[in-house]
This record gives C-alpha cells, sequence and structure tokens, in this order.
C-alpha cells in the first residue's frame, strides 16, 4: 500500500523521487519502507530505509538525515 510519493529534493539541491510504503511480510508484522531513487549522470541510486512502526519514531530522524544527505560519486566517464 504506498502511503507517499513524489518528487524531494536532497539536502544538496539533487532532485530525488521518494516512495513510502507500507507492507505485511506476515500475518502479525507490518513494515514501512522508504525509497528514494536518485539519477546522477548516467548513474541512478536507490537509497532504502525499512522499519517497523516504532523503530520509524526512534530512528526515523536519524536515518532520514542520513538519506538527505547522498552525495553522489563524480562520474569519470
Amino acid at each position: 500500500h504506498i502511503l507517499k510519493r513524489g518528487e524531494i529534493t536532497l539536502n544538496n539541491g539533487q532532485e530525488a523521487y521518494e516512495v513510502i510504503y507500507r507492507w505485511e511480510p506476515t500475518n502479525v508484522k507490518r513494515l514501512y519502507q522508504r525509497q528514494i531513487y536518485v539519477l546522477s549522470s548516467t548513474t541512478a541510486y536507490t537509497l532504502t530505509s525499512t522499519f517497523s512502526k516504532r523503530t520509524r519514531r526512534t530512528r526515523g530522524p536519524e536515518v532520514d538525515r542520513i538519506l538527505m544527505s547522498f552525495e553522489p560519486q563524480a562520474n569519470d566517464d
């Protein structure tokens, strides 16, 4: 179930696309996943974080800072 999707801007000004969705791998566990897609020159990156509702509250802000500070490596091609 997709909860959110759309364009975002990383801290460095790089345009990216984000999808947040919920999935249930078992009947007793509900997980959330945030994927950020970044295209830099000819290289595509996918950044993914997976969390439960509890870990999203406790570790989410720290993980968000890490994802949003992503800096693609300069291509030598």
